[in-house]
């Protein structure tokens, strides 16, 4: 049974009024992932001019589905972008996510002595209101010391991150850290699985990556105190290394560094994108996919989603776009 689409706007808490409705030509939500904010784009029809350039700062929430199901909240965004042109009239609103709009993004200096990464976590969580999820074994890793030199906050969890195997989101109010690859909703929750199969989509594109994934290695040097001199600590097999830049604290952070970066190598062999024809509103950013019916090499990997597209339009329905990258630890 082809089920209805449904795609629910409202502007600060309240419904779009029934002119503006009848105007939606599309709108799309792109999911994407870590460091990158979530955007909401809708194009109206603006035929006769009857419209006002919406304004800037106004707040925008999104749900997408299908009737009778329930709908899936895309997240809140705030509008930094109003676009008139012609000819036909119309007038794009552009969104970003609205936790990326504080002074999350904003440059500075700061140094952290001997904290776990909870800590340093959880003090940043707490000057942008945000609720931090973060596992155990994330938490209780030691950091000797930290330096944030003109920088923002977001990149140094980032950057802190990846150097500890893990990924860095902000979603939905909430600081999220966790194992890469381990797949979590902004609750903390495990995603499910989702399986397609090659009906599903009417495009597909696999590609096997050629940039850093001829690595059989990493190293990272760290300094040695009780020898006085830098020592490597390597990741992988010997062959051809990746040597990373800069210096850690002890042979503990250099290994987590190493293996972080060998794990990401592995996830970035790989690359599989499909179009489905029939939307998904539910799946976002790691994701886990199952990918069946196709090449057994494809089908035989497992996959998480990088960036997830999901567009809704009054004559084309609602379809998904995604991205994804091999699982490979």
């Amino acid at each position: 049974m082809i089920k209805t689409p449904v795609c629910i706007v409202t502007a600060n808490s309240k419904p779009l009024n029934a002119l503006i409705y009848s105007r939606i030509l599309s709108v799309t939500v792109t999911d994407n992932r870590a460091n990158e904010a979530d955007e909401l784009s809708i194009v109206l029809d603006d035929h006769d001019g009857a419209l006002e350039l919406p304004k800037r700062g106004v707040r925008l929430n999104c749900r997408m589905g299908y009737l009778g199901d329930s709908l899936h909240d895309k997240g809140d965004f705030i509008v930094d972008e109003t676009e008139w042109s012609g000819t036909p009239d119309q007038i794009t609103v552009k969104a970003s996510s609205a936790n990326f709009k504080s002074n999350i993004k904003e440059a500075k200096s700061k140094s952290y002595h001997r904290k776990k990464f909870g800590e340093i976590a959880a003090e940043i969580a707490k000057n942008h209101s945000l609720t931090l999820v973060m596992t155990s074994n994330l938490k209780n890793i030691d950091l000797s010391h930290v330096d944030q030199t003109n920088e923002s906050d977001l990149n140094l969890l980032t950057r802190l991150a990846k150097q500890n195997g893990a990924e860095m989101a902000v979603k939905k109010d909430r600081l999220l850290i966790f194992a890469a690859g381990s797949a979590k909703t902004a609750s903390g929750k495990d995603l499910p699985t989702i399986t397609l199969i090659r009906n599903s989509g009417d495009q597909f594109r696999y590609s096997e990556q050629d940039r850093e994934s001829d690595h059989t290695g990493v190293s990272a040097s760290y300094q040695d105190t009780g020898k006085a001199k830098r020592e490597k600590a390597v990741s992988g097999e010997k062959g051809k290394v990746k040597h990373l830049k800069g210096t850690f604290a002890n042979k503990e952070e250099a290994e987590r560094a190493s293996a972080a970066k060998m794990a990401e190598i592995k996830r970035q062999m790989a690359k599989f994108s499909i179009n489905l024809a029939y939307g998904l509103s539910e799946i976002s950013t790691e994701s886990p996919i199952k990918l069946q019916g196709f090449k057994a090499e494809v089908d035989k990997l497992k996959w998480i989603v990088e960036k997830a597209t999901h567009s809704y339009t009054k004559s084309g329905g609602l379809i998904t776009q995604l991205d994804l990258e091999a699982n490979i630890k």
